[in-house]
């Protein structure tokens, strides 16, 4: 992706009330770690957004497409988090 539409995509998202924080997809790659247990044939795609108010989160949901599990959390930062 180009600079341009990075700024476009941030521009966009300003203006709907909300800035994408981060980004995480299922890591398919083996597993060499036993202590640690892994769930194997998840697939899955988190993404963490912040709003600018309950109203602009509203505003932004979208159904979720034919045959996709969506799971919807509403976080709030805690009284110290840098977040404020």
């Amino acid at each position: 992706m180009y600079q341009s539409e990075v700024d476009e995509n941030d521009r966009r998202r300003r203006e709907e009330g909300r800035l994408r924080q981060q980004g995480y997809r299922t890591e398919y790659a083996e597993n060499d770690f036993p202590a640690l247990p892994v769930r194997t044939g998840v697939h899955a795609f988190v993404t963490f957004s912040r709003f600018d108010s309950v109203e602009a989160l509203d505003a932004h949901a979208t159904p979720a497409r034919p045959g996709v599990q969506v799971h919807r959390l509403r976080l709030s930062p805690t009284p110290r988090s840098l977040l404020r």
